[in-house]
């Protein structure tokens, strides 16, 4: 009796508001930035957290007190990952709902990358059509974080994400391995080289991805690891635009 009794009080308890007060508390590290952020004041904020700490019986939070960034304890980091989960599947439902009551056709969103969209989907599209030809292809163009955003979300039927994190919301399958390569202009020294390693940036003018992108940020550690320092001199989310400076001869990539 006891345990149903503590699902009641949970079910009275938990509400939307309720938890995305929480993951916005989490993300921000503090109930002064995600009070601002979801426009409510800090006091009705940390109301509705209180609320659902009482419903659970859990607190969620470890609060320094001051300014010192808030942190989520193990029962709030389970918590979260519910959450994310959960409010989720009520925006694909959302979503469904609108595209039924429009009377649209059966549509497949797809968040593509810039490589995805020029390499892969063109034949897989071709394919795609020849078996499902009453089927609405959709792609937008994403990055890896606003993909994945995108499937838990219900914005997004399939996403290309590189390098996805765990996740128990998204099912990723493996599709390929694209090996690094360095771009260069063609009258440069290094394009003169057979089999040329990461050693040759070592001190050398770089275009570089932007830190949003996870696999530049992997890359930076592991030149760290291995004692290479290459100067960055321009950071970029175009893929042509990286290829213009380098064809410019402003930097390799």
């Amino acid at each position: 009796m006891s345990h149903i009794r503590s699902i009641n009080s949970i079910k009275s308890g938990v509400g939307l508001r309720e938890l995305r007060a929480v993951l916005a508390v989490a993300d921000l590290g503090s109930f002064r930035r995600a009070a601002a952020e979801l426009g409510y004041t800090q006091s009705a904020l940390s109301h509705q957290v209180a609320a659902l700490e009482a419903a659970l019986g859990w607190t969620l939070f470890h609060r320094p007190g001051g300014r010192g960034q808030v942190r989520l304890t193990p029962a709030g980091e389970a918590v979260c990952r519910r959450a994310r989960r959960a409010l989720g599947e009520v925006e694909a439902i959302a979503a469904d709902a609108e595209e039924a009551e429009r009377g649209e056709s059966v549509r497949v969103r797809v968040g593509v990358s810039q490589t995805a969209a020029a390499e892969i989907m063109p034949p897989a599209l071709r394919s795609f059509r020849d078996e499902y030809p009453g089927v609405e292809v959709v792609l937008s163009a994403v990055d890896d974080s606003a993909g994945a955003d995108g499937l838990r979300k219900g914005r997004f039927d399939l996403a290309f994400i590189n390098n996805p994190e765990p996740d128990d919301v998204i099912e990723a399958v493996p599709m390929l391995e694209d090996p690094w390569v360095i771009l260069t202009r063609r009258d440069s020294a290094i394009a003169e080289l057979r089999r040329p390693g990461f050693d040759v940036l070592d001190g050398a003018d770089l275009v570089a991805w932007t830190h949003r992108w996870q696999g530049q940020r992997e890359l930076e550690q592991a030149w760290a690891r291995r004692g290479i320092a290459p100067r960055i001199v321009y950071r970029t989310d175009d893929n042509l635009a990286l290829q213009r400076l380098v064809a410019a001869g402003l930097g390799h990539a």
